[in-house]
């Protein structure tokens, strides 16, 4: 999974040249290093890391260019902790509301 600095500091102001390329490239490494290591590759899932060490732009930057994230070849985990930077944003509780929604009566 990516995160950009340490659970302590995460939020404190994280800045990417392209948050996109740059997460991409270190999921591509870490790839890289896993295969090197043994791992067989059919068992690598990748994980953007919404909400760790992110913005909400950030985060809706990922969701946009998620078909980039793709093109490294490994299912994707991409899921939306409760306790994200975005919590309280409106696409928060209009994702919230959604499922709100959703669930059966």
């Amino acid at each position: 999974m990516h995160m950009l600095g340490d659970p302590r500091t995460m939020q404190e102001n994280p800045v990417y040249d392209d948050v996109v390329d740059d997460i991409r490239a270190f999921l591509a490494e870490r790839i890289e290093y896993a295969v090197s290591e043994g791992v067989a590759e059919e068992r690598i899932w990748v994980d953007p890391g919404i909400g760790f060490g992110k913005t909400v732009e950030h985060n809706l930057e990922l969701h946009r260019r998620l078909g980039e994230l793709a093109e490294l070849g490994r299912p994707i985990a991409f899921g939306h902790p409760a306790r994200a930077s975005s919590a309280g944003s409106p696409v928060q509780r209009s994702i919230s509301g959604s499922a709100e929604r959703s669930r059966p009566t």
